[in-house]
């Protein structure tokens, strides 16, 4: 619409923009209505949409150009003119006073010269000084009048108790109706014969058009408004339905979008293009254009992108020498722009981009949390092998024959729970295996005691019995088949894991794991951010490039390291670090096993220093590596 009225400019002349636009509420629940995708509008009552445009009409032109219209509003108003006019009043109205009293003057000038000599003043001296005491009071009643005109208004009228005052009958108009004859004199005295209405299907009220156009109806029939009043809609497709929508427009131009998610990347492209070309150096690739374009679909959001990243760039990065990532400080302008009010709750240290890395912690700590389990397990298993004075399977199973006997003797055959028969062959066959008779409950049958007879007997403790000797014989074939190494090996592996687990940034761990692993749902649902997280353009390091540097406990060098080593970019071995116990400070463990962190001073300061054994370690095993 901007660009047809600078196009046609004789229009734009005679043309008025009326937009009732209803954008989102910062309100307690509008975080989670952006995480549904989903947009909040202003409720705007009918009457109140219908006041907006009266106003937006009525306070478009001067006070002078509808002097006569009761839409009453406060306007300049001048001393001077007001002085000019008192002045004028008063030398026309000499002469009508000098009709009918001939010696209103004289009297008057008899009267001042009589004055004058009482002041010893000369007679000119004396009506000089009352011409300009008169000019003066009247200089005093035009500011005075200025001053009070706004300040009092009538709020209460008394009447007597028995007064009765009746009035015309209430009607429920519409608020164009009630001041239709504001709005046919305003068009009246106007040159204004196009009006454009912006954002008015926002407000998904389509009745607001259905008394537009009777309005309009009404103005285009008045015999003194000489030529026609055309009301020009920008709104949606879809906001009538099926045929309805030709019916109510006399003609309809459709408009082509500038860009959409198909094509933003092109224009994002020229548009960093121009940057550099004004001097704005940057280091955004055009993969990375590709990546976020299709999450873009609107030119005025693109067009705030842009805008944004030239200031934050020139107040985060240039402002304060830092190397930062021009695709990192990108990513989180297009999120705080697509998702505003999240990006107030992350500057907060709240909302759903914290909400992702603390689902980064709980799956790290329940990850490592299932390995120790593991561990603990395995480690108890091995254990209990060196303490077992049992070490061949046939020995565990004769030992078990004689158990269920109570040591009585040894059970050559009997009945579990009356069903299944067993007899001390099977027992001793290497295919037999405990897990398949855990589950009876009692056995009975004969045995050959240590006394040299055949007697019956009867367990009652099989089942618990059967799960005891079967974790002996799992600890036995440990032995038998070699596996103690390779269980230690595999704790050793388990801690291992655990202890590189700890140190992964998201974006590893959403590459290994995937999205349903690490993230909750509230956090996948916003298909941007998990992009993000998943690229790593969003990453741990965010509080770098949404807050200003203030240099007071590392210097600019220092920090720069910092983000080096964040970012994987190695310096040189001499690199010169100032506060090195601050940097060392402010990186994670897991930044220590990376090769960007070798350093001279810092390893230097690790060595010298018993308050960091854990990173010291861990840089000293890279440098094993």
């Amino acid at each position: 619409m901007e660009s047809f009225l600078k196009k046609y400019w004789w229009i734009r002349r005679k043309s008025l923009r009326i937009s009732m636009a209803s954008f989102e509420v910062n309100s307690a629940i509008y975080t989670d209505t952006e995480r549904n995708d989903k947009k909040s509008k202003t409720p705007i009552e009918q009457e109140e949409i219908e006041h907006g445009i009266l106003k937006q009409l009525f306070y478009k032109v001067g006070y002078g150009k509808i002097p006569q219209s009761r839409y009453r509003k406060l306007h300049k108003v001048s001393t001077l003119w007001t002085w000019i006019k008192l002045v004028l009043i008063s030398l026309l109205t000499i002469p009508f006073v000098c009709v009918f009293k001939k010696d209103f003057l004289t009297e008057i000038k008899e009267s001042v010269v009589a004055a004058g000599k009482i002041l010893n003043l000369s007679e000119g001296r004396a009506v000089g000084l009352f011409i300009a005491l008169t000019i003066a009071v009247l200089g005093i009643i035009s500011y005075a009048y200025k001053s009070l005109l706004s300040r009092y208004t009538i709020q209460k009228v008394s009447l007597p108790s028995d007064t009765v005052v009746e009035g015309g009958s209430e009607r429920n108009e519409s608020v164009f109706s009630k001041y239709l004859d504001e709005i046919f004199y305003f068009f009246e005295v106007t040159r204004y014969r196009y009006i454009f209405f912006e954002d008015l299907d926002r407000l998904d009220d389509s009745s607001i058009f259905v008394h537009l156009r009777e309005l309009n109806t009404l103005l285009n029939n008045y015999d003194k408004i000489h030529s026609n009043l055309v009301f020009v809609y920008a709104v949606k497709d879809d906001i009538f339905r099926d045929e309805d929508r030709t019916k109510f427009f006399d003609f309809i131009i459709p408009v082509v979008p500038i860009i959409n998610s198909t094509n933003s990347g092109e224009v994002f492209t020229a548009m960093l293009e121009r940057a550099q070309k004004s001097g704005t150096k940057h280091s955004i690739s055009q993969e990375f254009i590709l990546d976020v374009s299709p999450y873009i679909s609107d030119m005025r959001v693109l067009q705030n992108i842009y805008n944004e990243f030239l200031v934050y760039k020139g107040t985060i990065k240039a402002g304060h020498e830092l190397e930062l990532n021009d695709e990192k400080m990108m990513a989180l302008i297009v999120f705080k722009n697509l998702y505003p009010s999240e990006f107030a709750e992350l500057q907060k240290e709240k909302g759903i981009v914290k909400q992702a890395f603390e689902d980064k912690r709980k799956f790290i700590a329940t990850r490592q949390k299932t390995a120790q389990d593991e561990i603990n397990e395995l480690s108890a298993l091995i254990e209990e092998v060196k303490a077992d004075t049992l070490h061949k399977t046939k020995e565990l199973k004769a030992a078990f024959l004689c158990e269920i006997t109570g040591w009585q003797g040894f059970a050559y055959t009997f009945l579990l729970d009356s069903t299944q028969r067993l007899t001390a062959e099977r027992v001793y066959s290497e295919d037999f295996d405990f897990v398949s008779v855990i589950s009876k409950k009692n056995c009975s049958g004969q045995m050959a005691s240590f006394r040299g007879r055949d007697v019956s007997f009867q367990c009652n403790i099989f089942s618990p019995l059967s799960e005891i000797y079967k974790r002996r014989a799992d600890r036995i074939k440990l032995i038998e088949n070699n596996k103690i190494g390779k269980t230690q090996n595999t704790i050793d592996e388990l801690k291992n894991s655990q202890n590189i687990l700890g140190y992964k940034r998201l974006k590893e761990l959403l590459t290994e794991f995937g999205l349903d692993m690490v993230l909750s749902e509230s956090v996948r649902d916003n298909k941007l951010l998990s992009f993000m997280l998943r690229r790593g353009y969003l990453d741990e390091d965010y509080a770098n490039y949404i807050n200003y540097f203030k240099g007071t406990s590392i210097t600019k060098s220092d920090m720069n390291f910092i983000l080096a080593v964040k970012n994987l970019e190695r310096t040189e071995f001499e690199y010169s670090i100032i506060k090195i116990p601050q940097v060392i400070q402010r990186l994670q463990p897991y930044e220590f096993r990376q090769k960007s962190i070798y350093n001279y001073a810092l390893l230097e300061e690790l060595l010298s220093t018993e308050d960091e054994l854990e990173k010291r370690d861990l840089f000293i095993e890279q440098l094993a590596d």
